[in-house]
């Protein structure tokens, strides 16, 4: 890089001060670099580059599809053949390009989505000068607006704070200097992370900076469910960070184990195999990938139990997250902490998944949450079931709003997970389980969630298999049972005695079935013991 075009940021200053300023210029850009370009995240032992695991990232307007019904939402999440919930079909747009064109640009998501890691790669590029980067020639200065916790908010002064922590003592006395010449590019991280009291407060002064100093560029994140109850900022293009799709999860994964290309390859094709389908729905997430890549990279393979894998992505999405970005949310009630809010959870995803509902009216959600706290928190006289529900929105993500007043889990994922964490240790939900929905393909992934969950899925495959018993009505089939058990009695391998004989059960009616092209229950039959089978392995 050369000196004019590090000099070119500094504006319209003398020739002598560009003199002097040029050392330091040098030495902002290597603190600023060692500030907002690394990351270290999720229990990582050591900061990763930024620059060394980014992937392009893509924006959508952000404008929600309109449905005239709930049905019409729910047949839209059922016809899409796919277990994300995104509904956005719109084309995506390069976050670069659109920061490049918009100079007042709004970058909305959910947690985890990558908001934070935008802002910086942009003041990153804004530095580094790259033919196909950030092409203004500003610089950068990134603001962590969750600084201003309790103490006047004074958008100048923050600025001029910036400058002297990464090296420039002397562009403090010409910060307004810089602002009004619209030398500089203001990265404003996190509207949802100021306190609630002050929020409306913090989008007033920073819509009375930018108007202020209107020639400077700005891009500002905030949490997408907070924006939408406070949208005034009016000179902004609001855009939303898409979630990733294979392309990026792959070129994520590649960058992440670096030399390390077998193991890449084989993260990759394991995560593309069928078997592990419901995991990669958590890696379109930036956050719960890296979560995953760090598990991976330890110890070569995915937890044999997913079920340990969707806990510890819960636990980031409801506590991790939050603490490892030293950010402070305030309690809407006393007592309502994570175990509330996951058993909240747990029943919303139980009772909606046994209705086969993947959506739900804000009005029923939070009507459930106001019996469910009264319970849980007697002492309160009065709960706001809407404004707990807009909290979990904001601060976890793990449930969403689709549409006006209709939410859904932000994963299917999520819900299969907390729908088994309502069943599994309660043993007259796991037989009302077996009995209702063993044939049922929508609940397979619940079944095995439960086993995993159990330190012994031994009682959970003998009742199936008592289940299964019943569906036999012919001579043949029983015969057949008992082969089975002479043949698992006798037979070697890894599993234990209850798994052999629950993968024999199911290859057997499955030939069984193959061969009964009368049987009415052939479905319901091969349903159930793919079941058997998948549990033989969990």
């Amino acid at each position: 890089m050369t000196r004019e075009a590090l000099l070119d940021g500094a504006g319209n200053l003398t020739q002598l001060g560009k003199d002097l300023l040029f050392p330091p210029i040098r030495k902002y850009i290597k603190n600023y670099t060692q500030r907002h370009g690394t990351f270290k995240v999720l229990g990582m032992s050591e900061p990763t580059s930024l620059d060394d695991v980014y992937t392009t990232q893509f924006f959508n307007p952000e404008t929600r599809p309109s449905f005239e019904s709930i049905e019409a939402l729910e047949d839209t999440l059922r016809n899409r053949q796919r277990r994300d919930f995104n509904l956005s079909d719109d084309a995506k747009l390069s976050g670069i390009e659109v920061a490049n064109d918009k100079q007042y640009l709004l970058v909305l998501g959910g947690p985890g989505i990558g908001k934070t890691t935008f802002l910086r790669k942009v003041g990153l590029e804004a530095l580094q000068r790259k033919k196909q980067g950030y092409q203004h020639q500003k610089i950068p200065v990134l603001i962590e607006l969750k600084r201003f916790e309790s103490k006047e908010i004074n958008l100048e002064a923050a600025i001029a704070e910036e400058f002297n922590n990464c090296g420039l003592p002397k562009f403090q006395e010409l910060t307004n200097k810089i602002l009004d010449d619209g030398k500089l590019l203001i990265l404003l991280d996190g509207i949802d992370e100021v306190p609630t009291k002050h929020i409306s407060e913090m989008t007033t002064k920073i819509r009375d900076f930018v108007d202020k100093y209107q020639n400077n560029r700005f891009i500002i994140s905030c949490r997408i469910a907070a924006y939408r109850q406070n949208q005034n900022l009016q000179r902004f293009t609001d855009v939303e960070i898409t979630e990733f799709d294979d392309n990026q999860i792959k070129d994520f994964i590649n960058n992440w184990f670096e030399s390390q290309t077998q193991k890449a390859q084989d993260c990759w094709q394991k995560l593309s195999s069928g078997e592990y389908a419901a995991t990669k729905e958590l890696t379109k997430t930036p956050l719960l990938l890296t979560l995953i890549c760090l598990l991976y990279r330890k110890t070569g393979y995915f937890p044999r139990k997913r079920a340990t894998l969707y806990e510890r992505a819960l636990r980031v999405l409801l506590e991790e997250w939050d603490a490892s970005k030293d950010v402070k949310r305030e309690q809407l009630y006393k007592g309502l902490d994570t175990k509330c809010k996951e058993l909240i959870l747990t029943e919303i995803a139980h009772d909606s998944f046994v209705e086969d509902n993947l959506s739900f009216p804000t009005r029923e959600i939070a009507q459930k949450i106001e019996q469910l706290l009264g319970e849980m928190l007697p002492e309160e006289n009065f709960i706001d079931g809407r404004a707990v529900l807009r909290a979990i929105e904001e601060q976890h993500g793990v449930l969403v709003e689709k549409e006006t007043d209709i939410y859904c889990f932000s994963h299917l994922t999520l819900q299969e997970f907390l729908t088994a964490q309502y069943i599994y240790q309660d043993e007259l939900e796991v037989k009302k389980l077996i009995v209702n929905y063993l044939c049922d393909q929508r609940w397979q992934e619940v079944f095995l969630l439960i086993a995993g969950l159990k330190n012994k899925a031994d009682g959970l495959l003998l009742e199936m298999e008592k289940q299964i018993q019943t569906y036999i009505n012919t001579p043949k089939l029983k015969h057949l049972l008992v082969w089975v058990e002479q043949i698992t009695d006798t037979s070697a391998g890894d599993f234990k005695p209850v798994g052999k004989r629950a993968l024999a059960i199911a290859n057997a009616y499955a030939l069984a079935n193959a061969n009964a092209n009368a049987n009415a229950n052939a479905n319901a039959n091969a349903n159930a013991l793919a079941n058997a089978n998948a549990l033989a392995y969990a």
